[in-house]
């Protein structure tokens, strides 16, 4: 018997994407599947989209989050919940799959059963550009626990083959992210268990969309980062501890290093203090290295103020 595979899509205000994603499934050469649409309360014609694919195909069906956080998790644990699929994937609203991504997905699960989860390689697509992202054989195993604790990040979450009981163990993601919850969730999968497939050796099935961000989404960016850090890590700190591997912790700093390259001005000193903190405080930073970079933060803080002061004497001298 062929199983029933679970797609699940979160939702919110993308009805000029979903189209995208949904045309994707119904091309699959496999067909004993189901998609559960998981609408985070969307204002735009999102309902009235599904409902027009709805009629076209019983597969799709269309769920509401009810409850609050607000947010892809959240409605990717909604979608978990109802899912009737022996095996399941998430796919995001943007995203698409190559015709022959489920039966190629089955073909691997039939040569290695009794995995708990099956990985896949994938395009990114930037703009027009379209590049590999590979799993690679010779980084198998810890290897990749490793570089997800070291903000390598080696796949993304359409492209996990899913055993529903086991991922329904893990319950599901951390609603209260953000952001990261892709990472965590693979992270604490590799943690805890190690029997995977990577299917290395086959063509990518699917395409994540980058989507670069306007000058004003940084802000709302930058926010959502750094309020995900402050829980993402102490709890994979706390998750290294009751696994007996302190010495990964320090490990987690490559996230601090990404976001203060990327969004350190965009944030108030405030939370990026409440960060600090919070990172000596789960082991991953030093004391001695707090106090460097709080020294830093207040050296740059300094900076700021004078430089808004002269630029304030250049506008006023043109009076």
């Amino acid at each position: 018997m062929q199983p029933l595979i679970s797609i699940i899509i979160p939702t919110y205000n993308r009805s000029q994407v979903l189209g995208g994603a949904v045309d994707s499934l119904l091309l699959q050469s496999y067909e004993n599947w189901e998609c559960l649409i998981v609408d985070d309360g969307s204002t735009d014609y999102t309902e009235e989209l599904v409902d027009f694919y709805i009629q076209k195909d019983s597969r799709i069906k269309y769920l509401v989050r009810r409850t609050n956080p607000k947010g892809a998790s959240h409605c990717r644990n909604v979608g978990l919940e109802k899912a009737n699929g022996k095996y399941l994937m998430f796919l995001d609203s943007d995203d698409q799959l190559f015709s022959y991504a489920l039966s190629n997905r089955l073909d691997i699960l039939r040569k290695s059963p009794g995995s708990d989860f099956y990985i896949f390689p994938m395009y990114m697509k930037n703009n027009n550009l379209m590049r590999r992202m590979s799993i690679k054989p010779e980084d198998y195993k810890g290897e990749y626990l490793k570089k997800f604790l070291t903000n390598n990040i080696s796949w993304g979450i359409m492209c996990v083959l899913w055993d529903v009981n086991f991922i329904r163990k893990l319950n599901g993601f951390k609603v209260d992210y953000p952001r990261l919850n892709d990472p965590e969730l693979h992270i604490r999968a590799l943690l805890k268990y190690d029997n995977y497939t990577l299917a290395h050796d086959q063509m990518p099935d699917s395409i994540y969309r980058v989507n670069n961000p306007n000058f004003r989404d940084r802000f709302l960016i930058a926010d959502n980062y750094i309020k995900s850090l402050l829980l993402f890590i102490p709890d994979i700190a706390e998750e290294l501890e009751d696994n007996n591997m302190h010495e990964c912790i320090p490990l987690l700093r490559n996230y601090l290093k990404h976001f203060f390259s990327l969004h350190y001005a965009e944030v108030t000193r405030v939370d990026l203090l409440k960060l600090l903190k919070v990172s000596r405080n789960s082991g991953v930073i030093t004391g001695k290295e707090y106090w460097k970079l709080n020294a830093i933060l207040n050296l740059i803080l300094v900076y700021n103020k004078l430089l808004r002061r002269h630029r304030n004497i250049l506008a006023n001298s043109l009076e």
